[in-house]
C-alpha cells in the first residue's frame, strides 16, 4: 500500500520559537514488507533514500541520505541523523528520492515523507514495495509450449492450453492447470508480464524449434498477446517491429498435427537469437516493456493509449563479450527500475567466456547503469553436465546423443528471468538452449530421429540442464550483486552442498529430482522462469521433471513424473524443495518433456491499495508548503467520493491529520 498525501492549507500567521539545548534528529527509512505502519522484527533498512531538514524560515539546516542497504539485514542501514538541531525548536524533515519505494501507510513508527519534530527526536519512515502486496487473488502465470502449427487449418492443438492460470498453493498432479489462453489464440510464448491494475496477463511470442509461432500467417515473431484470464480471450496484440526474419510455421516444416515428427531445421539456430524474450509490465499498470532479441533492444508502449506497436526505447547495453556474441534476453521490473539480463554466448570462444550479465536501467532519465551482475558460467556442476558455449551446428550433437544413451545433455546457457527476494536478494534462471534447439522424440533437422535409443518402450530425447543463482545484494550505492559461492549468500548457507556449483556447490539443490524412487537423479532441471510471493520464503521455479518421479523398470507404463514440466519450490533459508505442481505430462511428441517446456514464471495478484491523508494546516505566509510552526486545524470535515458517491467521511485529528481510507481505483477527496 501507498500513501497518497492531499496536504491543505489555509492562510493565517504564526510566530517563531525559542532556542534550547542543541539535540540531533535521527531516523530510519525501512521496508516495511507487511505495510503495517510499524517497523517489526525482521524488517530491513533502506539506503539511498534522501533526508532534507528545513527550519522554521524554510531555510535548510541540512540534507543526507539513509545509510545504503538496498535492502540490508545490518543494523544502520536505511538510518540517518543529523545534527545542529535544537530541542525547543519544530523543524520540518521531508524524505524524497525514494529508491523506486512507495510511502506506508502511517502507523505507530511510520509517518509520511513530510513530518515535524523538534531536536532529538526521531522521523521515521516506513517504505512499501507494491511488488511485495498479496491480495485475496494469489496465482502464478506460465506457459505450455507444444509440437505442431497452431495457425494451421487442421490443427488439432485447438483447446490446448498455451498460457497457464494456476493457484499459487497448487501441489502435486492430480490437477489439471488453470486456462488463461489457448495455442490457437497465441503460438509458442515465453515472456510474461501481469498487469496487477487491470489482471491483464502479457504474452510474448518465442522462437523454439518444432513449436509454431502465432499470428495469421504463423510468424508473429514480435507478437505480445494481451490476454484476459477471466474468459480465457486474446483481447489485443501488440507488436515488437524488427524481431527477426524466421519464416511462417507452414515454412519451416510444421503442419497441424501435434503427434507428427517434423524436421524444422530453419528454427535450429534462430534460438535464442530472434523472437521476444523477456516481457513486463510497470508497477503502475501504464507501460509494457519487452526485450526484442533480434535488434538486442528494449521496447515500450503506453498502456493508456491506443498505440498497438512498441516502440524502440533504447539498446540494451553490450558488455564487451570475449570470443562470443551478447544475447539480451530477461527482463524485470523492480522498484522502479529495469533490469535487463543476458548471456555472453562464447561461441567462438570456450566454456571460460561463458558469463550471466545483468544491467539496470532507469525510465526516469532513460540512463543505463554499469552491469549490477556480471557472474562467470564455467564453474563444476554435478555429473560433470557443465556449461558449452553457444553452438548453431546440429552435428555438434550426433557423437553426443551415441555416447549418452540417447539424451541429447549439452548446456548452452540462456538467462531467462531475473527476480528479487525480501532480503535484496537477485534470483537468476538460467534456461539451456540445447532444450530449445531440440525436442522430444523428434526428428533431427537432416530427418534422423532425434532419439535414437529405446529402453523399456520410453523414447529419450533433449535434457535441459538449466540452472538457479543467487546473488547478494549491493553493499554501496551504485554498487553490484555478488553470485553465491559454495552454497552461500548474504549471509545464508544452504542446508545440502554436494551438487557442484559456484565456488563448489549451489544454493538452489531443490532443483534436484530423485528418479526411480532415487536409485538416479537429474541435478539440474531448471528451465528458465523465476516468481517470488513476498511473505512466503520460498521462490517458485520452472523446471522439467518437477515431482519426484516413480518409474517400474518391470511395468513401464507405471510411471509419474517422467518427462514432465512443472513448477519447484525452494527455499529462501536452505536452496531444498518443499513442493512440486505438474503443469504438462509425458505425451510425445506433442509435449516437449525433458526440453524446456515451458514459458517463464510470473506471480499474479491484486494491486496494492493506497492509504488517503494526510494533514490540513494554517499556511501562514501562503507559499503552499508546510513549514514549521504553523499551526495544525482539527476537527475539518474530510469527504472520500467514488464517482460523485460519497463513500466515507473523517474529521482531522488534534495534528491536523486525516487519513480516510485505502482503497484501488480513483476517487475524490474534498
Amino acid at each position: 500500500m501507498a500513501s497518497t498525501l492531499l496536504p491543505l492549507g489555509l492562510v493565517a500567521y504564526t510566530t517563531g520559537l525559542a532556542s534550547a539545548d542543541p539535540l540531533p534528529i535521527s531516523g530510519r527509512a525501512f521496508d516495511d514488507l507487511n505495510n503495517n505502519g510499524v517497523l517489526d522484527s525482521g524488517e530491513v533498512g533502506v539506503g539511498g533514500v534522501t533526508v532534507s531538514v528545513y527550519d522554521a524560515t524554510g531555510a535548510i539546516v541540512g540534507s543526507t541520505t539513509t545509510a545504503y542497504g538496498a535492502p540490508s539485514t545490518a543494523s544502520t542501514a536505511g538510518t540517518w541523523s543529523m545534527s545542529g538541531t535544537d530541542s525547543a525548536i519544530l523543524y520540518r524533515v521531508e524524505y524524497t528520492s525514494l529508491q523506486g519505494y512507495a510511502a506506508g501507510i502511517h502507523g505507530t513508527t511510520n509517518a509520511t515523507t513530510v513530518q515535524f519534530v523538534t531536536g532529538g527526536s526521531q522521523a521515521n519512515l516506513g517504505l512499501f514495495n507494491p511488488q511485495a502486496f498479496n491480495g485475496a487473488t494469489s496465482n502464478l502465470i506460465s506457459g505450455i509450449q507444444m509440437n505442431a502449427d497452431p495457425t494451421a487449418a487442421n490443427t488439432n492443438l485447438t483447446g490446448f492450453t498455451s498460457v497457464t492460470n494456476t493457484p499459487y498453493s497448487a501441489s502435486g498432479n492430480t490437477t489439471a492447470p488453470g486456462v488463461a489462453a489457448v495455442q490457437t489464440q497465441t503460438g509458442t510464448v515465453f515472456g510474461i508480464g501481469v498487469n496487477r491494475v487491470t489482471q491483464k496477463i502479457y504474452a510474448g511470442a518465442y522462437v523454439k524449434r518444432h513449436a509454431g509461432l502465432g499470428g495469421a500467417n504463423g510468424d508473429a515473431l514480435g507478437a505480445i498477446y494481451e490476454i484476459e484470464p477471466s474468459n480465457a480471450s486474446v483481447s489485443k496484440t501488440y507488436t515488437v517491429p524488427n524481431a527477426g526474419t524466421l519464416p511462417s510455421n507452414s515454412v519451416r516444416g510444421l503442419t497441424g498435427d501435434r503427434t507428427q515428427q517434423n524436421t524444422d531445421p530453419l528454427a535450429f539456430a534462430a534460438v535464442g537469437k530472434q523472437g521476444l524474450g523477456g516481457v513486463e509490465v510497470s508497477d503502475d499498470g501504464k507501460t509494457l516493456w519487452a526485450v526484442n532479441m533480434f535488434d538486442k533492444s528494449l521496447y515500450s508502449v503506453d498502456l493508456t493509449s491506443s498505440a498497438t506497436t512498441l516502440s524502440k526505447v533504447t539498446t540494451i547495453p553490450d558488455p564487451g563479450c570475449a570470443n562470443g556474441e551478447w544475447r539480451p534476453m530477461a527482463l524485470k521490473f523492480h522498484l522502479g527500475k529495469l533490469y535487463a539480463g543476458g548471456t555472453c554466448d562464447a561461441g567462438t570462444g570456450s566454456a571460460a567466456d561463458l558469463k550471466a550479465v545483468v544491467f539496470s536501467f532507469d525510465p526516469a532519465t532513460n540512463a543505463w547503469s554499469s552491469p549490477v551482475l556480471s557472474a562467470g558460467l564455467d564453474y563444476p556442476r554435478a555429473e560433470g553436465k557443465n556449461m558449452h558455449p553457444w553452438t548453431d551446428d546440429y552435428q555438434d550433437f550426433k557423437a553426443l546423443q551415441a555416447s549418452n544413451n540417447g539424451w541429447l545433455a549439452y548446456g548452452q546457457p540462456m538467462l531467462g528471468d531475473i527476480d528479487f527476494l525480501a532480503d535484496g536478494s537477485m534470483a537468476i534462471a538460467i534456461r539451456d538452449r540445447t532444450g530449445d534447439e531440440f525436442g522430444h522424440v523428434n526428428l533431427w533437422p537432416d530427418g534422423s530421429p532425434e532419439s535414437g535409443v529405446t529402453v523399456n518402450d520410453v523414447y529419450y530425447g533433449g535434457e535441459s540442464l538449466g540452472e538457479l543463482l543467487r546473488a547478494a545484494p549491493p553493499v554501496g550505492l551504485n554498487g553490484m550483486y555478488t553470485l553465491e559461492s559454495n552454497a552461500s549468500v548474504n549471509g545464508v548457507t544452504a542446508g545440502v552442498v554436494s551438487l557442484g556449483g559456484p565456488g563448489g556447490a549451489e544454493f538452489y539443490s531443490g532443483d534436484n529430482v530423485n528418479i526411480m524412487e532415487g536409485v538416479l537423479n537429474h541435478p539440474e532441471t531448471a528451465t528458465g522462469g523465476l516468481a517470488y510471493k513476498f511473505g512466503t520464503s520460498e521462490l517458485m521455479a520452472t523446471t522439467m521433471d518437477s515431482v519426484d518421479q516413480h518409474f517400474d523398470t518391470a511395468n513401464p507404463s507405471d510411471q509419474v513424473g517422467l518427462h514432465t514440466g512443472g513448477l519447484r519450490s525452494l527455499s529462501d533459508s536452505s536452496g531444498t524443495a518443499t513442493r512440486a505442481y505438474e503443469l504438462y505430462s509425458d505425451y510425445a511428441p506433442q509435449f516437449f518433456g525433458k526440453a524446456n517446456g515451458l514459458a517463464e514464471l510470473e506471480y499474479l495478484t491484486e494491486a496494492a491499495p493506497i492509504e488517503i491523508g494526510n494533514r490540513v494546516w494554517v499556511d501562514a505566509n501562503n507559499n503552499g508548503r508546510q513549514d514549521p510552526g504553523e499551526l495544525p486545524l482539527p476537527g475539518v470535515k474530510v469527504d472520500l467520493y467514488d464517482n460523485g458517491s460519497l463513500i466515507s467521511s473523517t474529521t482531522t485529528d488534534a495534528q491536523g491529520n486525516y487519513y480516510v481510507a485505502m482503497f484501488e481505483g480513483r476517487r475524490i477527496c474534498k
